[in-house]
């Protein structure tokens, strides 16, 4: 299939399909306005880049800022659409899968490839949007591990949409792919992700989500192969207006599988979030193990959460599956236990709030990548605004500068 072939495919398929398919989630879904917008002007890119870097204190690897793109990785090409027909043929998203997808195929500019062969991979990437920007991330691991970073921010003074879109394949590897997501209030965000693990391989997904007014993420990850392990997890951090819509997806495909989902989010203003997990295992999938957990907390009376974890067993021999929900406003009696001992009430709700994000956040495998996402998010408590690219505090990278002698 030819670039022109394949982007005609998916136009017919976009103007033709509703957001949401699922009947069980069609009442929470919430649609984003699918339109692109140009650049909304010249802008100083190295002087923001500049600032990123320092204020996060990372060399990045990889920079996508519009038409200014850096690579200083041997193992990524970045290519334009039209020129990777050898994996548009192959694609595992089509776009015949839905809306979303179908339109960030027609309109995708980009392409990253990321590829590894037996080696250990670190790369470390930034995407920033300063109009609409559209772009596809397609990783490879065969008897490797890669571990693949990125971060998300934005400069339009105008509403944008940005549209990510993931496929990430493991072939007897390790692949741990950590998103965290800063878009400003102008940006509304599609993430899209779809993932498999082969046999004795495992597939990680931490994301974080930050920023962007309306967030709309879809997520298909199996654990395909014997003994395979696919863990995602992922986090809010909402205030102001913001509003996330958040599915995921993980399948039991195989005997000895692990599929795991770990769902959690801190509200704020009248923000919004729906949790849409759900869990299937296969037949002849002895030995499987499918977990789902969504969890809240709400740190205002007008914001609101739903979780809606749902599961499928198609194979009931030795399998074990679970699901669970649960959404509490933050824990009075406990704030004020912390101020009889002399805690300041913005001071224990911050450790209230850090303790719960470090369980997503956990999964991290680099400690100081770990500890840039924890201070990005924990930087907002008390703040209705977003997207502000903030110098890290000592509770960030204090562990790492400790460890390197600073």
């Amino acid at each position: 299939m030819n670039y022109e072939e394949f982007r005609n495919d998916a136009m017919r398929h976009y103007m033709s399909m509703p957001y949401e398919t699922e009947e069980l989630y069609k009442k929470y879904s919430v649609s984003v306005p699918l339109e692109k917008t140009e650049a909304a002007g010249a802008s100083d890119k190295r002087k923001f880049l500049e600032h990123v870097e320092k204020s996060l204190s990372i060399n990045f690897d990889v920079v996508l800022f519009g038409d200014f793109i850096r690579n200083k990785s041997s193992n990524v090409r970045i290519e334009r659409m039209q020129d990777i027909a050898e994996v548009l043929g192959r694609k595992q998203y089509k776009s015949s899968e839905g809306k979303l997808a179908a339109f960030s195929n027609a309109y995708s500019e980009r392409a990253l490839l990321i590829r590894a062969t037996g080696e250990a991979v670190k790369i470390n990437a930034l995407f920033v949007n300063d109009g609409s920007d559209f772009s596809q991330v397609f990783v490879d691991a065969d008897s490797s591990a890669i571990s693949l970073s990125e971060f998300y921010f934005s400069t339009s003074d105008r509403r944008s949409l940005v549209s990510v879109m993931h496929e990430a394949a493991a072939e007897s590897s390790k692949v741990e792919i950590n998103q965290v997501h800063c878009e400003n209030k102008n940006a509304n965000l599609v993430n899209l992700f779809k993932g498999y693990a082969g046999n004795s391989s495992s597939l990680r997904i931490n994301a974080a989500y930050n920023g962007a007014a309306l967030t709309k993420a879809i997520g298909k990850v199996s654990a395909s192969g014997i003994g395979s392990d696919v863990r995602v997890s992922e986090v809010v951090y909402g205030a102001s207006e913001q509003r996330f819509d958040i599915n995921t997806f993980i399948t039991n495909a195989s005997q000895k599988s692990n599929a795991m989902l770990e769902s959690g989010a801190v509200l704020d203003g009248n923000s919004n979030c729906v949790f849409k997990g759900y869990a299937k295992v296969d037949k002849w999938t002895k030995g499987a193990k499918s977990r789902i957990t969504e969890r809240g907390i709400l740190l205002s009376q007008t914001a609101h959460i739903d979780a809606l974890p749902d599961m499928s067993i198609d194979y009931s021999d030795e399998v074990s599956a679970t699901h669970s929900a649960a959404t509490a406003p933050m824990d009075k009696d406990a704030i004020f236990y912390m101020g009889a001992r002399g805690v300041k009430e913005e001071q224990a709700r911050e450790m209230f709030v850090s303790a719960f994000l470090s369980r997503y956040l956990s999964g991290i495998g680099d400690p100081r990548i770990r500890e840039i996402a924890s201070s990005l998010v924990l930087g907002r408590i008390g703040k209705s605004t977003f997207g502000d690219v903030s110098s890290l505090t000592s509770r960030g990278i204090w562990s790492e500068a400790m460890n390197n002698g600073d």
